[in-house]
C-alpha cells in the first residue's frame, strides 16, 4: 500500500509539474502574440488618425531646406516646428547632443528628487545669481561714483507678449487631436467593431505587463531615446524599412483574412454606401 501511495504521490507531482510548464508556456506564447497584435494595433490606429486628420499648413520647415535643389547644404529652420525637427533629425549634431543630454539629465534629476524640490532649488539658484549680481553692481556704483542702476533694466522694460494667433492655432490643433482620440475611444469601448475592441483589449492587457516591467520614468526615457533615434534611422534606411513594413503588412492582412473566413462572426459589418 505504501508503494502505491509513493507511486501516486510521484505521479501527482509529475502531473502538477507538467501542468505548470504547459500553463507557463501557453502564457508566454499568449504574451508574445499579444505584443505582436499590440504593435500592429498601435500602427493601425495611428494610421487611421493620420488619415482622418485635416491637412495643417506648416511653415517653411515642412519642405526640404537644401540649397540649389540638392542635398549638399543644409539651411537651418527659422520657425519653432522646423527647429525641433532639426534637433530630432540631428541636422546639427552639437545642438542635438546637448538637447538630448539636457533632457536625460533632467529626467535623472526627476528620478532622484521630487519636482517641487527641483523647482525650488533651481529657482533659488537663479534668484541667488541675479541678487548677487545686483548687489555687486550697487557696490560697484558706490565705489566708482556711478548711478548703480539695475543691470536688468533693459529686460524689465520689455513687454511680455504672447502671439494670440499662434496660441489659437495650437489650441485648435489640440482640440482636433482630442476629438479624434475621444471618437476612437468611444467606438472601442462601445464595441462598434468587435475585432477592433478585442485588439484594444489585448493592447490594454499587454500594457499591464509593460506597467509591471517599467516605471513611468523609464518609459519616458525610452520614448526620448526613440524620438532621437528612430526618425533618423528611418530617414537613413527608408527604402529597406518600407520594403519590410510592406511585407509585414501583407502578411498581417493575409492572417486577418484567414481569421475572418474561419470565424465569420468576427467580420466587420460592411457599411451601406449612400447613393450619390
Amino acid at each position: 500500500m505504501s508503494k502505491l501511495g509513493a507511486i501516486g504521490r510521484h505521479f501527482t507531482s509529475l502531473l502538477s509539474f507538467l501542468l505548470r510548464i504547459t500553463l507557463k508556456l501557453l502564457w508566454n506564447v499568449a504574451l508574445v502574440v499579444s505584443v505582436g497584435i499590440t504593435v500592429y494595433t498601435i500602427g493601425d490606429y495611428t494610421w487611421r488618425i493620420i488619415k482622418e486628420r485635416k491637412p495643417v499648413e506648416m511653415g517653411k520647415a515642412s519642405r526640404p531646406r537644401y540649397s540649389n535643389g540638392t542635398a549638399t547644404k543644409w539651411v537651418p529652420a527659422t520657425d519653432f516646428y522646423g527647429r525641433v525637427l532639426d534637433i530630432i533629425y540631428w541636422r546639427d549634431p552639437k545642438k542635438s547632443g546637448v538637447a538630448l543630454a539636457l533632457i536625460l539629465l533632467a529626467l535623472i534629476l526627476f528620478a532622484k528628487f521630487s519636482f517641487i524640490s527641483l523647482l525650488a532649488y533651481t529657482s533659488l539658484a537663479v534668484l541667488g545669481g541675479t541678487l548677487g549680481f545686483r548687489i555687486f553692481k550697487l557696490v560697484e556704483g558706490r565705489v566708482k561714483n556711478t548711478d548703480g542702476s539695475n543691470p536688468f533694466k533693459p529686460y524689465l522694460e520689455q513687454e511680455v507678449t504672447v502671439p494670440q494667433d499662434r496660441v489659437h492655432a495650437q489650441v485648435d490643433v489640440l482640440v482636433e487631436h482630442a476629438q479624434l482620440v475621444a471618437t476612437q475611444l468611444r467606438r472601442l469601448f462601445l464595441v462598434e467593431h468587435l475585432v477592433d475592441s478585442v485588439k484594444f483589449a489585448l493592447l490594454l492587457w499587454t500594457l499591464t505587463y509593460v506597467g509591471a516591467w517599467f516605471s513611468g520614468l523609464a518609459l519616458i526615457i525610452i520614448f526620448v531615446l526613440g524620438v532621437f533615434s528612430i526618425p533618423k534611422f528611418y530617414e537613413v534606411y527608408k527604402e529597406p524599412v518600407d520594403h519590410y513594413l510592406d511585407l509585414a503588412r501583407e502578411n498581417v492582412e493575409k492572417v486577418n483574412h484567414i481569421i475572418e473566413e474561419k470565424v465569420p462572426f468576427l467580420k466587420r459589418q460592411q457599411e451601406v454606401k449612400k447613393e450619390q
